[in-house]
């Protein structure tokens, strides 16, 4: 059995209310066809044009509705199978939903504040544990009082739930007890097909393992193992080659490296390439003498001494030497070392003359 309490002093759109209690009746004659369903209504004021609307409904679809009124003069336009007479009429309409299943109470507040007769009504209802709705609003509001919970959001579970034909991945030990379950074939037979699958891709024989548990098990370890890396991401992740090591050397117990060389004078590098028996390290530079020290190259040739530049008289003497066919072209060569005893010779021979004179 359905039943449905109505009290309230809001006007409503007659064509918002009627809809409302046709949605209901129509979702009752759904859910429970052979149930009964019918109306109390507790009216106040007979001049409210919404409970001739309601009677009116009940009449035209055939719906059992009682009244309840604080007047014997109220009268309604149309007449109910029962009327009932008590001051507390809402009362008497909220207790009666209390001892009917599926009763709900359909108050007619709006976005008013209800009289204080009307409230206590309502408080009473919440008291007994019935729903209450608003019946002024056209989606039928639930009327929550300070401290309830709000209701779920039936819009929002809808839209988070998984459709009927999403797939829902199962672990391989989940797969494992399904295709051992001999109760339901259907999903065994699913269930081993997926195992064998995996294994094929694993390189698995499904015939090595006594179970299909046992076998979930095996290609859940596998599937756990970090596979190697491949030959190109190991070249990737080669370290880059050290630089080579810097060339040192040991002089009298001392390890020496370029960057020591370079800090030291070079009177202090020339004793270590004497010690080291560097050849000709005392005609070397600072650049040579420290590849010489560390074996880096060859050492360079030990520069030959600059000529000496003859004096004006040892010019002339070579050149007239040369004139006179002794030393020219074809003859004997005139070296270094004559050319600097005639220049002394010179200048002897000058320095003899000026004194006599």
């Amino acid at each position: 059995m359905t039943a449905y309490g109505i009290f309230g002093d809001v006007e409503a759109s007659p064509k918002l209310v009627r809809a409302a209690l046709s949605d209901l009746l129509e979702a009752h004659r759904r859910v429970t066809p052979e149930g009964d369903f019918w109306l109390k209504i507790g009216v106040r004021d007979t001049g409210m044009k919404v409970y001739d609307e309601i009677l009116d409904w009940a009449r035209h679809n055939g719906v059992y509705h009682e009244v309840v009124t604080p007047s014997s003069k109220c009268t309604t336009y149309v007449g109910p199978a029962k009327t009932t007479v008590t001051p507390a009429f809402m009362l008497n309409v909220v207790d009666e939903m209390r001892y009917e299943q599926d009763s709900k109470v359909l108050a007619l507040v709006g976005d008013q504040t209800p009289r204080s007769d009307v409230l206590s009504a309502l408080a009473r209802a919440k008291d007994n544990g019935t729903e209450i709705r608003d019946l002024a609003e056209a989606g039928l509001t639930l009327i929550l009082f300070k401290g309830d919970d709000p209701p779920p959001d039936i819009h929002s579970e809808e839209e988070t739930m998984p459709a009927e034909e999403d797939e829902v991945e199962a672990t391989f030990a989940e797969l494992g007890e399904y295709a051992d379950d001999e109760s339901d074939t259907e999903t065994a037979e699913q269930a081993q097909g997926l195992l064998t699958d995996a294994a094929v891709e694993a390189g698995l024989d499904p015939d090595d393992y006594p179970t299909w548990a046992e076998l979930a098990t095996a290609l859940e370890e596998q599937s756990s193992v970090e596979p190697e890396p491949d030959e190109e991401e190991e070249e990737e992740d080669l370290p880059e080659e050290e630089p080579e090591d810097e060339p040192t050397v040991e002089v009298d117990g001392q390890t020496l490296t370029r960057e020591s060389l370079v800090g030291k004078e070079i009177s202090e590098i020339k004793a270590l390439a004497k010690a080291a028996g560097v050849e000709g390290y005392s005609k070397m530079r600072r650049e040579p003498l420290i590849n010489a020290l560390l074996g880096e190259g060859s050492a360079p040739e030990v520069p030959t001494p600059p000529t000496r530049k003859a004096t004006g008289g040892a010019r002339k003497a070579a050149s007239s030497t040369v004139s006179n066919g002794d030393a020219g072209p074809g003859g004997p060569v005139i070296t270094e070392s004559d050319v600097a005893r005639i220049a002394d010779a010179v200048v002897a021979r000058l320095a003899a003359s000026l004194s006599a004179g």
